[in-house]
């Protein structure tokens, strides 16, 4: 899927072909045999409440879901490797299930989301800044296959989370 994005001054430099109509999609299906979702791709669809990702997607683009206030659940299916920057930050998620195919988690990945519980496999290597940043309703993180924050992590993967970490070795 292609990125959309923002010029390096800052500015919104080309809307998704969609993004007219972002105030009324409440549901989207993307087709088998799509292999990443574009950066900015669903940005600012505060309607949308349901996605539907197939299992040939291996990476979440930055920002991809952004700002889709609505949204209260995404499944990330086993095929998504790479979470980036953003993807499902400032939405209404009360449910995530990062799947074992998960190296990577970007920063602020989903933060400002209503989830209660989450489990992070072992699967995943590299963890960004603030990925539960401001999940307020955050009481615990399990981290599988693991006794302590592996030194790859960004120092500040949890900043401003104050749920209990728990190590499932």
């Amino acid at each position: 899927m292609y990125d959309f994005g923002y010029a390096a001054s800052g500015e919104y430099s080309e809307y998704s072909p969609w993004y007219s109509y972002k105030d009324h999609i409440e549901a989207v299906q993307i087709k088998s045999g799509v292999t990443s979702i574009g950066d900015y791709a669903f940005l600012d669809c505060n309607t949308l409440t349901a996605v539907s990702i197939p299992d040939t997607v291996a990476s979440i683009g930055d920002l991809a879901f952004c700002w889709c206030g609505e949204l209260t659940a995404i499944k990330i299916p086993d095929s998504v490797t790479t979470i980036r920057e953003a993807a499902v930050r400032t939405c209404s998620v009360s449910e995530l299930d990062i799947p074992d195919s998960v190296t990577a988690i970007g920063n602020h990945a989903f933060s400002y989301n209503e989830m209660t519980t989450v489990d992070i496999p072992a699967s995943v290597t590299h963890v960004g800044k603030a990925i539960f940043e401001h999940c307020a309703s955050l009481t615990e993180i399990i981290i599988d296959g693991r006794s302590s924050i592996p030194p790859e992590w960004d120092p500040e993967w949890n900043m401003d989370c104050d749920a209990k970490i728990i190590f499932n070795p």
